[in-house]
């Protein structure tokens, strides 16, 4: 497996048990679990459990700015209420994230 499509893997077995459990209750030995690789190979990539919560954090803030910037048309009202609808269709999709 090519580097960024083992850290694609490490994120979504971040992301999914983060969404699950509180940040102090995972572990990067968790992580490594579930997404199949070894805890160094975390650090390696992230540096850090910290690191890799923030990397999350970077991801998610850039789906919503990608979403919200790619809505069509000038600011108006009706842009407004397509974006208030994409952020809530997001915050459903990832409701335990929110």
């Amino acid at each position: 497996m090519v580097p960024d499509e083992r850290r694609a893997l490490i994120l979504r077995a971040a992301r999914d048990l983060f969404s699950q459990r509180p940040y102090a209750e995972v572990s990067v030995a968790g992580i490594a679990q579930a997404a199949g690789v070894s805890p160094p190979l975390i650090v390696f990539h992230y540096g850090s459990k910290r690191a890799l919560y923030l990397a999350l954090l970077e991801a998610a803030a850039d789906a919503i700015r990608d979403g919200l910037n790619e809505m069509p048309g000038p600011p108006s009202l009706d842009r407004l209420r397509a974006g208030v609808r994409f952020y809530a269709c997001y915050a459903r999709d990832h409701r335990a994230g929110f």
